[in-house]
């Protein structure tokens, strides 16, 4: 028992000191990446995002339940309704991956073929074939219920949005599960419901606004399960599996919360749930493979095995300058036309530039790739930039006015780190299972940064599990401890 307290002790003290170097590193890049967002914008930005929790803090406080049930249910409705006007204001014309997907969608459409033609782009990025089916099907639904009026940007937006919004519905109720009193419940919805970077972020309909919502809904089932008879529970614990399935096939680190509960489970030795979870999850996600290839049989007629990118690839992205997308990798691994030789070339070239990083090099690289998590908003600006008309709202979010929404993205994102930081002094000493599971999930999620190629786009898939690590510090706000 003691040892185990010291492992938990451990990963939280060196969670707190991450936080630490994030919120530190928060600031530094207003500092020295003044056209990213301004040090003036982010004071600004942190005076605004301040007074609204202050706000919710002191309604929180001094309301009665009924009250703030009214207040939130009227909000919701409000923020639903911008997402909607975002939609038609912006109607987002990418040219970037997903650009490649709603071209192959459209041609598709227009010949009446279900094949997908753009084999040299599928055949490398294969990843991006699952969420490619999807916007095919979803423009598809969108042609013959619009018709002639059919516009694949709003269709699209419009999709997105029903995502995003499931994805904060499934988490409302997953707040209410998790904490013991609604004050605690209601703040929590409210930081999901009012985070500006889903706003921001409405009209790009790509893999983690699929992902996410699965992912979230996935938990949800897990937790309902846990706490309901047993029929009911091993229904739940499957669709559990099943989400998890098509979620981590869309985008493979959605999965990460559910090796989490794995080690968790491990760590604790809850052997039954483990059995049980093991067979369910299993079972599930062999029907979702089956699925999937009859999908992918349907759609893809080429052989992609040759030609497809390596995981070697990413990591040998993630291995040198800043740890980011670099075109130049793309088109070396590009240059062989072999799995296996790109697969050995690419982790020749990772091993190479590790090697020529030298012990500090690599220190100083891991820190700069670690960085992104303070500076969470600055990736989303290439996706939204590119619209079909510059609109008064596209002005405020990606034009001349956009420094502001900045400031306010960023120290939005600092107050997430902060109240996680809160969330984790508060459980230093008793842990929860749920609290345990989110510490290995930031912990892994961690661990992916360090290794991977580094993107700021990628911390909004981890967001919605991590603000829950604060609840510790939130349920002693409002007065009331968790005890189980």
């Amino acid at each position: 028992m003691k040892k185990n307290n010291f492992i938990e002790k451990t990963a939280v003290f060196f969670l707190l000191l991450f936080s630490v170097f994030v919120i530190m590193s928060s600031f530094m890049d207003a500092i020295v990446r003044p056209d990213h967002v301004t040090m003036t914008a982010y004071f600004c930005g942190i005076l605004v995002v301040g007074g609204f929790f202050t706000i919710i803090c002191v309604l929180c406080i001094r309301l009665p339940e009924a009250f703030l049930n009214k207040i939130f249910r009227v909000l919701a409705v409000f923020i639903f309704v911008l997402y909607i006007i975002e939609i038609f204001s912006l109607q987002l014309q990418p040219n970037v991956d997903l650009s490649h997907i709603i071209e192959q969608s459209l041609d598709m459409l227009e010949e009446g073929t279900h094949e997908f033609t753009n084999e040299d782009y599928f055949s490398f990025y294969t990843n991006n074939i699952p969420i490619a089916i999807i916007i095919y099907w979803v423009f598809y639904i969108g042609k013959i219920i619009m018709g002639e009026a059919f516009q694949y940007s709003i269709v699209g937006g419009l999709f997105n949005v029903i995502m995003i919004w499931i994805g904060f519905l499934c988490f409302f109720r997953l707040a209410d599960k998790l904490t013991h009193n609604y004050k605690t419940a209601f703040f929590y919805k409210i930081i999901m419901l009012c985070n500006p970077l889903f706003f921001v972020y409405a009209s790009y309909y790509y893999t983690d606004t699929v992902s996410i919502p699965l992912s979230i809904a996935a938990v949800l089932c897990l937790v309902t399960a846990y706490q309901s008879e047993k029929a009911k529970k091993y229904l739940l614990l499957f669709l559990a599996g099943i989400l998890f399935a098509i979620a981590g096939k869309v985008r493979v680190v959605a999965l990460i919360i559910l090796i989490a509960i794995a080690v968790a489970l491990i760590y604790k030795r809850l052997w039954k749930q483990i059995f049980r979870l093991a067979v369910l999850f299993s079972t599930a996600f062999l029907v979702v493979e089956l699925m999937y290839g009859a999908a992918y049989n349907y759609h893809v007629k080429f052989d992609t095995s040759e030609r497809a990118v390596p995981v070697t690839h990413f990591l040998m992205m993630g291995s040198h300058d800043s740890g980011t997308y670099d075109g130049n990798d793309v088109k070396y691994t590009k240059s062989f036309q072999n799995y296996k030789e790109r697969q050995q070339k690419t982790w020749e070239a990772y091993c190479k530039n590790l090697k020529e990083n030298g012990l500090s090099g690599n220190i100083l690289l891991l820190l700069k790739k670690e960085a992104i998590w303070g500076i969470g908003t600055r990736g989303y600006y290439q996706y939204v930039k590119n619209v079909k008309e510059d609109t008064f709202l596209y002005q405020v979010i990606a034009g001349p006015y956009m420094s502001v929404t900045k400031g306010i993205l960023q120290a939005y994102n600092l107050t997430i780190i902060v109240l996680i930081f809160l969330g984790l002094l508060y459980s230093r000493q008793k842990m929860t299972l749920m609290q345990l599971i989110l510490v290995i999930y930031w912990g892994g999620t961690i661990l992916f940064t360090a290794l991977w190629e580094a993107h700021p786009r990628h911390i909004m898939t981890y967001i919605p599990f991590l603000t829950l690590l604060g609840l510790p510090f939130t349920e002693s706000l409002f007065h009331k401890n968790p005890d189980s």
